[in-house]
Parts: structure tokens; sequence; C-alpha cells
């Protein structure tokens, strides 16, 4: 009877023991909820506030009703498909094409494509090309006016220095272009 509640005990201990070595394994911890799991503030998105419109008597939209705004999803894939100028543009690829590279064009629709479509999605992600002055009047925002750009081949004012001309290094190779 001792003996059988010795090893009750030890079974039970051996049990206790093993249950404590896999707590301290970090996967065992995270899959029975153990392990402190903390958010990450990157994945956490926050919501605007709702806000009112500022025009008071629009009327609300009807339920089952299409919008006026939209154009019909059927249509707009239709046209993207199925375009109805692309005979007229394959013909008016000359005798450079075969007829089923015409047919291929015309039917992919690349004859359309629109020649500012890298313009348009810049400007969609917010990276159009904002000029050559755009340093310009980043850097010298606040001030009256930028510094004026130096010139190459102007001569210098009377009375002002003349130029200190610069020896090249001693152990720099000349470049080459």
């Amino acid at each position: 009877m001792v003996r059988e509640s010795l090893k009750g005990a030890a079974k039970l201990a051996v049990i206790l023991v093993i249950g404590l070595a896999l707590i301290g394994c970090q996967s065992v911890r995270e899959a029975t909820g153990a392990a402190k799991i903390q958010p990450d503030e990157f994945t956490v998105l926050t919501k605007a506030p709702l806000v009112i419109p500022p025009d008071y008597n629009l009327r609300p939209p009807q339920p089952g009703v299409a919008s006026r705004n939209e154009l019909d999803p059927d249509d707009q894939g239709r046209a993207a498909l199925f375009p109805q100028n692309a005979a007229a543009a394959a013909a008016a690829l000359g005798s450079a094409y075969s007829d089923g590279e015409k047919l291929l064009l015309g039917k992919t629709n690349a004859l359309n494509v629109d020649p500012n479509i890298r313009r348009v999605i810049t400007s969609d992600v917010g990276q159009e090309d904002q000029g050559a002055d755009f340093a310009q009047r980043v850097l010298y925002e606040g001030a009256s006016a930028p510094p004026p750009a130096p010139a190459a081949n102007t001569p210098a004012p009377a009375g002002a220095p003349a130029p200190v001309a610069t020896a090249p290094l001693p152990n720099a190779a000349p470049r080459t272009p």
C-alpha cells in the first residue's frame, strides 16, 4: 500500500517536473496562453472621427438604387475588354504588323494606352514631379530670396579678388569621362 502511494507520488512528481520544464519553453507558453503577447504598435490602426457633412440638405440614399455618380460596372468591364474602336486603330498601324499582330493588339486594348499613365500613377501615389525649383522653395522657404546661382563664365566685377586656382592632389588619379 505504501509502495503504491509512492508510485503515485513519483508519477505526480514526474508529471509536475515535465510540466514545469515545458512551461519554460516559449512555444509551449504561447500555445497554452501563459505567455504575455504585447500588441505591435505598427499594426494598430486608428480610425478617423466621424464628421458631419457641411451640406445638410442632402437626400439620404435609397436602398437598391444605383448612385448617379458611379458608372455601371458591367459597362466598364465591357469597354475595357472589348473596345469599340479597336479595328480602326489596328488599321492605322499600316503594313508594319501582320494581321494576327494587329488583331492581338486590338483585342488587348494595347493601342489605346494613355500616354500619361506614369504621371497619373505617380500623382495617385503622391510622388508627382514638383518641378526644378522645388528644392529652392523648400530650402529657402523663410528667406526673402534664394541665393543666386553661380555663373560659370561671367567676368568678376572690378575690385573683386581673383578666384584662386586649385591644384589637383598629388596622389589623385586624373578623371576620365
